[in-house]
């Protein structure tokens, strides 16, 4: 088991300091290293935990169980030492409802790391993996998908030595910006420039960490943390990588989990049941997604814990949940969550499933949706605008946000009947959950059925993920386009769009990225507003861009 750890702390002078046994110094350091890694936040986690003020969630109970109540004080205790504390808590907890929090502090918050590993036949380890199952699931979907991993063995990831210029640039530009050498502002710079160069380090190194989340199925490694205007630089056995992307793939996705069958098929293949088991369990027992067929195969009657069984047509009759129709073409409620949708709803739904997904989803439903003319720099505004929402349009359960929320309110506009589907899924299973759903129907379809059958087909072909999109050698492009798109009819019913992204060598940063970049920066002007920001800016990093820097003035 390999974890990662800070490197500031030296956890064997540490403990060597005990006067303990070899064994029982051995066991406390494995035990601390566990810790630790619970808790460091490094350049490639930091986004997880930005909305707790970077303190990881950590439950004593949980780790007690884990690590054994004395050595899990005895850690503790060492590490909250007041005369030299290694992490801080926050305080805030709630006895049965959510754990204290915990940070290092701000001595030990380098953002410089280290592995280390503890031997498989240790009982903690045992331990860790049964006391956490998305950890378990997470070595499974390794196993699943070691034909992705063995990528990063079988082809060399390298960078073109013109990135570096590249990054010069990018410096020389930002600090432009900076007024009277702002201490503040040149610090955030320099955390940026640094994170970049030890990315390009790492790869060098060939340091890719590449694992795959027991929670989403995602296949993560140091190339999915690769800055998108860096991407071109990468090379693969020397030569350009293609990228081929499902366009709008989490509103694309959505289309088609918003249908019964999702829910209701229990066999192999493109539904909750095998790519969120767990989930489909819970809801089962809930008595939400059941189905009921007729002999025939020629209609359903969803008995999903709605409010009334029905189904819909021009000439459908429904009294007393008995159901009479005159024709054979009979449609129906494709959705759940336990409340009853009107057949306007229903419609709703179904325009939105009808979205022609493969042109542009955001334009589309602008346009549809729009009773004027709209100029083209007016779309792009609005596309860019409602493109950047989506993520709260489909997974922040805040009513009051919702409520408030411009681009949620012009989604219930468009989309009454999918707004009204998404908030009853917030309210039943949570954003999170829902997040997962989607993810894991992108992993399926994109790793477990595009990527393998691209493998498979071309043993010798590089093929790299980073979520929605894939990549490739351009020789390649044109077969891994198509399997996107027929595997995604396959899965689906829906054709998918299909974006191909060639990399594009400009040393010169564009003003859109310059300013991207500025607006990070440039509210960072003193003391208090860098305390804000300081927990994501790391020390090493700015010691690897001041080294950088001094070797191009």
């Amino acid at each position: 088991m390999k974890l990662i750890v800070p490197a500031s702390v030296d956890v064997k002078s540490k403990v060597s300091g005990l006067n303990l046994s070899d064994t029982l110094s051995k066991n406390l350091k494995h035990r601390i290293y566990y810790i630790l890694s619970r808790i460091v936040v490094h350049d490639d986690n930091m986004e997880f935990y930005e909305d707790n003020d970077y303190y990881r969630t950590m439950c004593s109970e949980n780790m007690k169980d884990i690590l054994g109540p004395r050595y899990y004080r005895h850690a503790m205790n060492l590490l909250m030492d007041t005369d030299d504390p290694v992490i801080e808590c926050n305080q805030s907890y709630q006895t049965g409802k959510y754990c204290k929090s915990y940070r290092l502090t701000d001595k030990y918050n380098t953002g410089e790391v280290e592995y280390r590993t503890l031997p498989d036949d240790l009982d903690m380890v045992n331990r860790i993996k049964k006391s956490r199952p998305s950890y378990r699931e997470g070595l499974a979907m390794m196993d699943k998908y070691d034909f992705l991993i063995n990528q990063f063995d079988k082809h060399r990831l390298s960078v073109d030595l013109s990135v570096f210029e590249y990054i010069t640039n990018m410096y020389r530009q930002l600090k432009e910006r900076v007024i009277r050498d702002n201490k503040y502002q040149l610090m955030v710079i320099h955390n940026l420039i640094g994170r970049w160069l030890n990315i390009l380090d790492r790869l060098h190194d060939g340091d890719l960490n590449s694992m795959v989340s027991g929670k989403n199925h995602r296949l993560n490694s140091l190339f999915t943390q690769i800055p998108k205007n860096l991407r071109p630089w990468i090379l693969c056995d020397g030569k350009s990588l293609i990228g081929v992307d499902l366009k709008a793939c989490q509103p694309y996705l959505l289309a088609s989990v918003m249908k019964d069958e999702f829910y209701s098929f229990s066999t192999e293949g493109y539904n909750l049941k095998t790519i969120y088991p767990s989930l489909y369990q819970d809801l089962y027992d809930r008595n939400m997604v059941q189905g009921i067929w007729d002999k025939g195969n020629n209609w359903v009657v969803s008995s999903t814990g709605y409010t009334s069984n029905y189904v819909i047509n021009n000439t459908l009759t429904i009294s007393n949940n008995n159901i009479s129709n005159t024709t054979s073409t009979i449609k129906y409620s494709p959705f759940m969550w336990c409340h009853f949708f009107e057949p306007t709803e229903i419609k709703n739904i179904q325009e939105y499933q009808s979205i022609p997904f493969k042109e542009d989803y955001y334009t589309f439903v602008i346009k549809t949706n729009s009773n004027k003319e709209i100029t083209p720099e007016e779309m792009e505004k609005e596309r860019t605008s409602f493109k950047k929402s989506t993520m709260y349009i489909l997974f922040d359960g805040n009513q009051s946000r919702r409520k408030n929320n411009p681009k949620v309110k012009y989604m219930n506009q468009c989309y009454p009947g999918v707004n009204k589907w998404l908030e009853l899924a917030l309210e039943q299973i949570g954003g999170k959950e829902l997040s997962y759903i989607l993810q894991r129907s992108e992993s399926y379809f994109l790793l477990n059925k595009v990527s393998r059958r691209f493998s498979h087909e071309n043993p010798n072909a590089p093929i790299f993920t980073i979520h929605d999109g894939l990549f490739t050698h351009e020789e390649y492009v044109d077969h891994l386009q198509s399997l996107i798109s027929d595997t995604g009819l396959d899965l689906t019913g829906i054709l998918p769009g299909v974006k191909i992204e060639y990399p594009r060598i400009e040393i010169i940063p564009s003003i859109e990225d310059v300013n991207n970049h500025w607006k990070k920066v440039k509210w960072v002007t003193n003391q208090k507003r860098f305390d804000e920001k300081k927990r994501s800016v790391f020390q090493s990093n700015i010691d690897r861009a001041l080294k950088f820097i001094s070797t191009i003035n």
